[in-house]
């Protein structure tokens, strides 16, 4: 499937010229850990009791559909200052985690498939890629110098919102939203490296409104994020060593 740029928006991508769906990303409030979109049906899976899993399904059912989420190779551990909302265990990949990816197979059932996925994305690390597919074909791409562009000069975001802690790294929930088309795949990536991914409350669902997030419309230059990536990548190794 070729993919192309929309009036050089990178968020705006079209999954192809037939289909012309289009997905649109937004983030939530310092501070936030859940979202505020709204929803014909859907499914959070919070990682409540499930340290130490590495592959498990989760099942939601709202209003008649069903939801499942089939995770593998992720690994679940305990809430510290990296993640964790409200003390609860949350999903990791990384090297010093066993893992450099996990992936989530998305099946519903009642009704028109899923277009909606939310997560609170804490303790950013340069290294952190989220990919989506529909069909077996890759549909978008959401980058760590992304992020960044988002809560760049914000300082409200960075540190965990609740304990303070990791003043250095940003903490947000991310909306993306598949405006006409559907997905069932999900993969978080971890680049090589002494850092982690670490995410919770991962929402899946049907929406039928975007909710109060604030719209991401534009690319960040490369360039003018670069020195910062790096920065976030040596300080990630950094603090992993003295975990």
């Amino acid at each position: 499937m070729n993919i192309k740029m929309i009036g050089g928006a990178a968020l705006l991508l079209a999954a192809s010229t037939a289909q012309a769906a289009t997905m649109s990303v937004s983030y939530e409030a310092a501070g936030a850990t859940t979202t505020t979109a709204t929803f014909d049906y859907y499914g959070v899976e919070t990682f409540d009791g499930k340290a130490g899993q590495t592959d498990f399904t989760s099942s939601f059912t709202y209003d008649g559909n069903t939801i499942e989420l089939t995770y593998k190779d992720v690994k679940v551990i305990g809430a510290n200052q990296y993640g964790g909302d409200g003390g609860s265990d949350y999903a990791v990949a990384g090297l010093g985690y066993g893992t450099l990816s996990y992936s989530i197979d998305i099946t519903q059932s009642g009704s028109t498939g899923v277009n909606y996925f939310g997560y609170w994305l804490s303790a950013l690390d340069a290294g952190n890629t989220v990919k989506f597919y529909s069909g077996g074909s890759e549909v978008f791409s959401f980058a760590p110098v992304n992020v960044l562009a988002l809560v760049s000069g914000q300082p409200d975001y960075w540190g965990h919102p609740v304990t303070g802690q990791n003043s250095g790294e940003p903490y947000v929930f991310l909306n993306f939203f598949y405006d006409g088309g559907t997905f069932d795949r999900i993969e978080f990536i971890q680049a090589p490296g002494g850092a982690g991914y670490e995410s919770d409350n991962h929402t899946v669902g049907f929406f039928k409104d975007k909710g109060d997030g604030t719209p991401v419309t534009d690319v960040p230059e490369p360039g003018a994020l670069g020195l910062l990536g790096l920065g976030l990548a040596l300080a990630a190794v950094a603090r992993r060593r003295k975990a």
